[in-house]
């Protein structure tokens, strides 16, 4: 009997040691994913920045106005008036370049918020946070917050830029051929499919961080 007590203690000793052991390795590795997951989170951070920048125009563009760039490839505004098409003919914007800047610059917007998602939400270092409700998520969280209201500026903004085409195409008048209210349907076309993606993005993000 006294054997057996032994080799039970001994028994006893070693799994200890061992799940103390496995519990120090999994501990390290959590600390690891979480801070990698922030390192991460700091890039995101510096990118929406650069967004908030880029498309400060979109997202305060009112109803009938209309986009262009500049030559440094910043957005500027072509107010509604009775001069608004000839101030477009002079500096050389129509249709056709509107969707070309919105369709490269809402397709790097939108694989940003997949980035995000994959990257931030869905990783290793997020789900732990979201257990313990540590530092680490609410500084998630809270930039989880401020994206989303961009991405609500951003949605505000591009169904402006879709009311005004819309608009037009139903107005006859303001266009001269059917080529161009082709366009003018494929830029509402394309801002619908992009306004649903950001939604989709939008709520996937609230109830990451409910």
């Amino acid at each position: 009997m006294y054997m057996i007590n032994t080799l039970l203690d001994d028994y006893n000793k070693k799994y200890t040691r061992k799940r103390k052991n496995s519990l120090g390795c999994l501990k390290e590795l959590n600390k690891t994913s979480i801070e990698n997951t922030m390192i991460r989170l700091e890039d995101c951070k510096e990118n929406l920045l650069i967004y908030k920048r880029r498309f400060n125009v979109i997202t305060t563009l009112k109803y009938g106005e209309k986009l262009g760039k500049d030559q440094d490839g910043n957005y500027n505004i072509f107010h509604n008036g009775y001069f608004q098409q000839m101030a477009r003919w002079w500096y050389t914007e129509n249709r056709y370049k509107t969707f070309d800047y919105i369709e490269k610059d809402l397709d790097e917007f939108t694989k940003y918020l997949e980035t995000y998602y994959n990257n931030i939400l869905m990783s290793d270092g997020f789900k732990y946070s979201r257990i313990a409700k540590d530092p680490p998520f609410m500084k998630i969280a809270t930039f989880n917050d401020d994206l989303n209201f961009f991405i609500k500026q951003m949605v505000t903004g591009v169904y402006t830029l879709k009311k005004t085409y819309t608009d037009n195409v139903e107005n006859a008048s303001i266009f001269g051929t059917k080529i161009g209210d082709a366009k003018a349907k494929e830029i509402v076309r394309y801002i619908d499919h992009k306004i649903t993606r950001m939604l989709y993005y939008k709520n996937m993000f609230l109830q990451m961080c409910k």
